[in-house]
């Protein structure tokens, strides 16, 4: 029984050393940026979020902008994207079709919040990354 409270310990031990390694080469990271460093504004139109096409794109942008995409130096050109500008056309056309009943079907709220479903979980965790401004575009609410 000693035996294995030792060994728990001894893991314990090394997986703190194991954080603080870590937290010691990310605070080295930030310490060798220089002043000089450039920032990037990242502009992004023509997201159509909702439509009948890919999401890959869209989601490759949001783990792109969250340095989970590239290798080591696209990593660090995506750490100084300081706020992303999505410039219109953010979510697909709404069909105002669809809108000219008195009621609408469930079948009709799915195409007319769909769209806005998508495209608020894709800013959610863009947003969670970076700071997002979203500018209206022709097809935009």
């Amino acid at each position: 029984m000693k035996a294995k409270l030792a060994a728990t310990k001894k893991a314990k031990q090394q997986a703190k050393q194991k954080a603080e390694s870590a937290a010691f080469l990310l605070d080295d990271e930030v310490a060798n940026k220089s002043e000089g460093d450039p920032t990037y504004v990242l502009v992004v139109s023509g997201l159509d979020a909702g439509g009948a096409h890919d999401e890959l794109p869209a989601q490759m942008l949001v783990d792109y902008v969250s340095g989970h995409l590239g290798g080591p130096e696209e990593i660090k050109v995506a750490a100084r994207i300081a706020r992303v500008v999505i410039a219109g056309d953010c979510r697909t056309p709404v069909d105002f079709d669809l809108l000219k009943g008195n009621k609408l079907s469930a079948k009709a709220q799915d195409a007319i919040n769909g769209p806005l479903h998508e495209l608020d979980a894709l800013l959610t965790v863009l947003a969670s990354s970076v700071p997002v401004d979203v500018m209206p575009g022709n097809n935009d609410p």
